[in-house]
């Protein structure tokens, strides 16, 4: 077997690699074989430098660009004999997701320990946001969209986890397609509340929990506390002022002044 040599794309002068998957460096004016370590799904990988930064390149996918083509976005490099160090230009070639996976099935026993694996595990924050990035203008399938929701199903959401859900959407801008695409989603049966019917006992729940919690001065709207309202059925009772000046002095207006003395508001105080 014959060995060729071939610049790496964009770190060429720094760089060669073989046809069987040997990296050469050429930093500092000398000729050096790099040696590679293997990554934990056992494919063997090597360290780049360029401009003081460095990152970790794949050799089946270094040798499959550099001798073959450009690998397509959302494909797969194959080793043909599945043998991940065999690095052999004729030995790859680049597939599907779905074409891949249909080499490699997982059996219902492997997913689930790959997800007991998983389980307890917390993703740093830069692996959240290259995630984001990488699903960023993805659309979802309606067969998958499915599969989530039967996923899902009956999952209860903790109050911890729901709080952090609503901060992850604090200050987000939603266009006019996407409040537009909304609307319509929601529109009659696509609506989730579509033909039901709160109970009884559950409007009793809701109305229970509701009493006091936008009341008096917790309502975002007032501008009276209630030690004001004190005040002011102190200073109707006295007759000195008029409903007019007291409403200048708490900045309301006289009718407000006099709901507040007939306790048609402010029930509770």
């Amino acid at each position: 077997m014959i060995e060729i040599w071939k610049d790496i794309r964009n770190y060429e002068g720094l760089y060669k690699i073989s046809s069987t998957g040997r990296v050469l460096s050429f930093k500092c004016g000398k000729e050096k074989i790099l040696k590679y370590h293997i990554t934990y799904r056992g494919y063997l990988c090597v360290r780049l430098y360029k401009n003081k930064k460095s990152n970790c390149k794949t050799i089946h996918r270094l040798v499959f660009e550099t001798f073959k083509e450009k690998i397509k976005k959302d494909y797969i490099v194959h080793h043909i004999n599945e043998y991940k160090e065999d690095n052999y230009y004729m030995n790859l070639e680049q597939l599907s997701k779905d074409e891949h996976g249909k080499k490699h099935p997982h059996s219902i026993e492997t997913k689930k320990l790959l997800r007991e694996l998983r389980i307890g595990k917390t993703q740093s924050n830069e692996t959240k946001i290259k995630i984001s990035k990488a699903n960023k203008g993805r659309i979802t399938s309606e067969e998958t969209k499915i599969k989530i929701s039967k996923a899902n199903k009956g999952r209860i959401v903790s109050n911890e986890t729901k709080r952090k859900i609503g901060l992850t959407s604090l200050g987000r801008i939603k266009s006019e397609k996407t409040i537009k695409l909304m609307r319509e989603n929601n529109i009659g049966e696509n609506n989730p509340m579509f033909g039901k019917h709160q109970s009884e006992k559950t409007k009793k729940l809701i109305s229970d929990k509701m009493i006091g919690k936008y009341r008096g001065e917790n309502s975002p709207t007032s501008t009276l506390k209630n030690q004001d309202v004190i005040k002011i059925r102190l200073l109707s009772d006295e007759g000195i002022l008029t409903q007019t000046e007291i409403g200048e002095k708490f900045g309301v207006n006289h009718r407000t002044i006099s709901a507040i003395k007939l306790r048609k508001t402010w029930k509770h105080i």
